[in-house]
């Protein structure tokens, strides 16, 4: 997760190279899929880190509806995101999340959990979030044909595949009396 509390651009990669390190000791069968993503677009309103977040060390940018709703329509996630850390602008916590993801890519590639062609793929389609990224950023107004580059890349796996957010157990393999047991502690 990108934009906790205490975390820099430094610890969001070391984070990523203890991904790559946990790959290589126990990811091998594709059992491990690491993942790298920010806390987002919103800090939850009513939890409690909304409620204090000074406290926690964040800066929020929306805290009605309303204006929860106005950054929904922004054009890009960064001027989605609600919030910025004292140890990371939302500048920082997109750059961390871009740079982490591309070499969490490299590392999944080299544990055989990509194939070079998917690799080259989602690299390709982060680079083109951070392309259309600046030019919304440094754009006098968004064209017809800006507009329909962010309605493209939005439809597309930027930081994974699909598959890689999905729950691995097929069919009903929790066991109820052993859940009970890590709820109530018995």
């Amino acid at each position: 997760m990108v934009g906790l509390p205490y975390q820099d651009y430094r610890s969001v990669m070391d984070t990523v190279e203890y991904g790559g390190e946990l790959l290589r000791r126990f990811g091998e069968n594709g059992t491990l899929l690491p993942m790298i993503a920010p806390l987002a677009p919103f800090v939850d309103p009513g939890c409690r880190l909304f409620e204090e977040a000074e406290r926690f060390g964040y800066r929020l940018f929306a805290r009605t509806l309303r204006e929860h709703r106005q950054a929904m329509l922004m054009p890009t996630w960064k001027q989605r995101l609600n919030y910025e850390t004292s140890w990371m602008s939302r500048d920082e916590i997109v750059r961390a999340t871009y740079d982490g993801a591309l070499r969490l890519i490299e590392l999944k590639a080299a544990h055989g959990l990509l194939d070079g062609e998917e690799a080259d793929e989602i690299r390709a389609h982060i680079r083109m979030a951070v392309a259309l990224e600046w030019r919304i950023e440094n754009a006098d107004v968004i064209d017809g044909s800006l507009r329909e580059d962010i309605f493209r890349l939005n439809r597309m796996d930027l930081l994974c595949q699909k598959h890689e957010l999905q729950w691995p157990v097929k069919g009903l393999k929790l066991k109820l009396p052993n859940i009970l047991k890590l709820l109530f502690g018995r």
